[in-house]
């Protein structure tokens, strides 16, 4: 079985907790062949591999003790189960990786891989904080099932779809990570070659969340909670020893807001006895309905988290225990919400039509972006020394980025004024803004003096009235080559 799972007692709005591990988006910047769309800058992050696969081999039904596969990337969402038959080639290529790994644990997790030991134990780190997260949040929930709590972490694409077909019977095309449960085994894989870091921190914290809710829910947890609570998740952002959860992305919130408004969404009756299987079989079909059984799904969630300044909270909470206590889902539901669907519907079409993205993760976007031509204007030997100034010569190079993210590739430019402002959102108390402030590192050898002549550090960027965390790049500089990378990092101590 390959799932991603629920969660949540004891969530309050908008938490921020402080605690070990390192998370954050970055960039390395190079100077690149000029190009007529991109001027002169290229953030080292290649466009992430997301095919949708054709076709979808039925799932086995887990009455039958079959296993259940599911995948990490929107674009295919589900990953065929088969059986070990593979050529020579893919056989040695498997055999090959499984020969070279190496297994370490983290405080949480057994590890293999090979790569890298500090990468691999960077990623076992986020894992951990994250499974503190996930336990804080289930701490009422009983295990129904020892956790078995084994990562394989790929550097290569291809090692880990020939690793996962040969060893555990699955095929794991077109998919960034999954969290699987076959007789062969159970874990959690990904791989994470020229893959942006922020969607490789999506992946995991959505498949990590299956992978330790599977030990309280088994495979008894609706399929609309699971991947729900598994999304609200996997948007959660970690920026060192900050972490914020109960992120919305605009593109998100819009898309469920016009299929409510157009009378498109799923009716909350079918979604609350859509099996795995059905779910599945839509995904990798390219049903029209895909893409928004995740951003519904997700919606709800946040519906039972928030809504109504948090009244429906403590039933969720209930309705989670009932489920873990292995109540039929049916029962539990109206057990704690009542039979009344349509009035549970309603209520949530009107937090969907009033929702509004977080202010957080576009800051985080827009602060990468204005991070990017800064490091562009810096190849040029420019350091604007304020907003408005970095605006200017942006435009005056007629600047692009291109952003991309665990389900979607976006292009910002200096064209448009709203990649320079942050929105308000439901946490704002007044309007949030981008700030810069100049500052001269201090230049310890004639190399560094002559980078910081042809390259000069730019001005560090920050957020002032962001809630519920305050964000900022850090620059830093390679003593060797000179060349400028950049992290967004939260406030320090």
């Amino acid at each position: 079985m390959v799932r991603r799972s629920p969660a949540l007692p004891g969530t309050s709005a908008r938490i921020v907790r402080r605690g070990r591990g390192a998370g954050r988006a970055s960039g390395t910047i190079v100077p690149a062949a000029r190009d007529r769309s991109v001027r002169a800058l290229r953030i080292v992050r290649v466009r992430a591999f997301m095919p949708m696969l054709l076709l979808l081999l039925m799932l086995l039904s887990p009455a039958a003790g079959g296993p259940v596969v599911q995948a990490a990337d929107p674009a295919a969402r589900a990953a065929r189960v088969q059986g070990t038959a593979g050529g020579p080639s893919a056989l040695g290529s498997a055999a090959g990786w499984w020969q070279r790994s190496w297994v370490e644990t983290s405080r949480y997790y057994t590890i293999r891989a090979a790569m890298d030991r500090a990468v691999a134990a960077s990623w076992g780190r986020h894992l951990d904080r994250m499974y503190e997260e996930y336990q804080a949040r289930m701490a009422d929930l009983r295990p129904r099932t020892p956790e078995k709590l084994n990562v394989f972490i790929f550097e290569d694409r291809d090692a880990y779809v020939e690793t996962l077909r040969i060893r555990f019977g699955i095929d794991a095309r077109g998919t960034g990570g999954m969290f699987f449960a076959t007789r062969q085994g159970e874990g959690l894989a990904f791989w994470t070659a020229d893959l942006p870091r922020r969607r490789i921190e999506h992946v995991i914290q959505h498949e990590g969340f299956h992978q330790f809710a599977y030990s309280r829910f088994g495979q008894d947890l609706p399929i609309w909670v699971n991947e729900g609570l598994a999304e609200f998740f996997g948007e959660s952002v970690l920026l060192g020893e900050h972490f914020v959860i109960g992120q919305s992305r605009p593109h998100v919130v819009d898309a469920v807001r016009s299929a409510v408004r157009e009378d498109r969404h799923i009716p909350f009756a079918r979604l609350l006895e859509m099996t795995p299987q059905e779910w599945s079989r839509k995904v990798a079909l390219g049903d029209a309905d895909a893409d928004l059984l995740y951003r519904q799904a997700w919606s709800i969630v946040s519906f039972l988290v928030y809504g109504d300044d948090g009244r429906y909270q403590p039933a969720f909470d209930r309705y989670l225990r009932l489920l873990n206590s292995a109540l039929p889902p049916h029962e539990a539901f109206t057990r704690v919400f009542g039979e009344d669907i349509d009035a549970f519907e309603a209520s949530w079409k009107r937090h969907a039509l009033s929702a509004r993205p977080s202010a957080f993760l576009v800051a985080m976007e827009r602060l990468e972006f204005l991070a990017a031509g800064a490091g562009e204007l810096a190849l040029r030997g420019l350091r604007p020394d304020s907003l408005e100034s970095l605006q200017r010569e942006l435009r005056g190079i007629d600047f692009t980025y291109v952003m991309e993210s665990h389900d979607r590739r976006r292009i910002l430019r200096a064209s448009d004024d709203a990649n320079f402002e942050i929105p308000m959102d439901d946490l704002s108390v007044g309007a949030p803004v981008f700030t810069l402030h100049a500052r001269t590192p201090v230049a310890r050898t004639t190399r560094e003096l002559e980078a910081e002549r042809r390259w000069p550090t730019p001005a560090e960027i920050r957020t002032k009235g962001l809630r519920p965390l305050e964000i900022r790049v850090a620059w830093r500089r390679d003593h060797e080559s000179g060349r400028l990378s950049f992290d967004l990092v939260g406030p320090t101590r």
